[in-house]
């Protein structure tokens, strides 16, 4: 497995980059910029699931987490699915992670996460999702 960089913060010009890519939501602005959204935003992003997810273990053994950035890991993706959506903007402007306890998806299990922009870090707790699973 790779060593993990340990989290250090966010560099200034990785939030330059989410209030920049606010103001230039499109996919031409984000291929021209995205080296320095992995740099900036997404290898520190992963640095703070993990320091937080081993801190996090520390008093909850049944938390989980999980340093992948396909999707399918605690760090959620910048792509947005619009699919549904009325706002067609492809990326997200924030940066968002979940910590869940149990074996389902991390939106159905209950949970905690933060979700940081460049003004705020707002604190998640509880169930995204209820799925017909933990409603029966």
């Amino acid at each position: 497995m790779k060593a993990m960089m340990p989290f250090q913060g966010f560099p200034a010009e990785g939030l330059r980059f989410l209030r920049d890519l606010a103001e230039n939501n499109n996919k031409p602005w984000f291929e021209a910029n995205k080296e320095l959204y992995l740099a900036a935003i997404q290898t520190p992003a992963v640095a703070l699931v993990a320091a937080l997810g081993e801190r996090l273990r520390e008093r909850f053994p049944d938390i989980r987490y999980d340093t992948r950035t396909n999707g399918s890991g605690s760090l959620m993706r910048i792509y947005r699915d619009t699919r549904f959506s009325a706002d067609k903007s492809p990326y997200k402007t924030n940066v968002a992670m979940m910590f869940t306890s149990g074996q389902a998806g991390k939106l159905a299990m209950p949970g905690c996460g933060l979700q940081l922009t460049p003004e705020r870090v707002k604190l998640i707790a509880g169930v995204f999702a209820f799925t017909s699973r933990l409603s029966g």
